[in-house]
């Protein structure tokens, strides 16, 4: 059952209503109105909270306050804060703090090197850290990334070409932050790693039975067998055409080969030069050729 401490359930638009006693309220009857009414004559100070138990009213109180109702303040704790810098250890002293530092230190917050330090100088240029070494006998300065030197006095130029990162002759081009590879002609890829040489005639260009040979990059050849002729060899020389004469009859088609030809005949015609009708076709001319004379007679 949805709704708590006795209160009776009510069906209403899919959904379900609550009728609470009347010590109880709320959305299920979850709420002593006792308790409410307690809270509302319980004052809770410094933000606390008041809440219930046992018919007895608390405050539950936020850090920094304490008392039956949060009324009292509690002194506050500066160390909490870390304030001591490089190790520095902080001593809480009447409401404020004080910073003890170790011995290359100086400063209210051990903030400062002591005169002693290599560091208390500044030699470090340019915002680098700077820190002691060989038992604060000298220093050493952290540049960063974009400078160099004992004090990053130099500004570090980067140069992505720097490692020659370009293959096979490629040429390095500085963009912005980063680098280009222009490439030689016969290679490519982001780092000119790749052969780009292409065999044009591994295509068979070459008609009739040429040979293809490679000119250059780019270009071809054919070597023409006998009998043939063009850039491609696709000629055959007229005196070798042996379909110059159109030895196909009844619309078939020539084709020429070295020393012959061959027919390419319609379906209803065959025979090397196409000149013989397919026998059912023959037939079917005859009878309408018989049935045409016996109309006319």
């Amino acid at each position: 059952m949805p709704c708590l401490n006795g209160g009776t359930c009510i069906m209403k638009n899919n959904t379900f209503e609550c009728l609470c006693t009347s010590q109880f309220t709320g959305y299920q009857c979850e709420t002593n109105q006792a308790t409410l009414d307690q809270c509302s004559f319980t004052s809770c100070f410094n933000n606390g909270t008041c809440y219930t138990s046992d018919n007895a009213t608390y405050c539950y109180c936020p850090t920094g306050t304490t008392g039956r109702y949060c009324e009292d303040r509690l002194p506050l704790n500066p160390c909490v804060s870390s304030p001591c810098y490089s190790d520095g250890i902080c001593v809480p002293n009447n409401g404020t703090f004080r910073c003890l530092c170790s011995a290359d230190r100086i400063g209210e917050f051990c903030e400062k090197y002591s005169v002693s330090h290599p560091c208390a100088s500044g030699p470090c240029l340019n915002n680098a850290h700077c820190f002691g070494v060989n038992n604060n006998t000298d220093f050493y300065c952290y540049c960063g990334y974009d400078r160099t030197g004992r004090f990053c006095e130099e500004e570090i130029v980067y140069n992505p070409c720097a490692n020659s990162p370009c293959l096979n002759n490629g040429s390095c081009v500085t963009v912005n932050d980063t680098f280009r590879c222009v490439c030689s002609p016969a290679t490519t890829g982001y780092y000119c790693e790749l052969n780009q040489t292409f065999d044009l005639c591994r295509f068979s260009p070459c008609y009739h039975g040429g040979t293809c040979y490679t000119i250059k990059q780019d270009h071809i050849g054919c070597i023409c067998p006998s009998k043939t002729t063009g850039y491609y060899c696709e000629e055959v020389l007229s005196e070798f055409n042996r379909c110059e004469s159109n030895p196909c009859l009844n619309s078939g088609t020539c084709l020429q080969h070295e020393n012959s030809y061959t027919c390419v005949c319609p379906s209803n015609f065959s025979g090397k030069n196409c000149e013989t009708i397919n026998q059912s076709q023959g037939t079917f001319i005859c009878h309408v050729l018989l049935v045409s004379i016996i109309v006319v007679f």
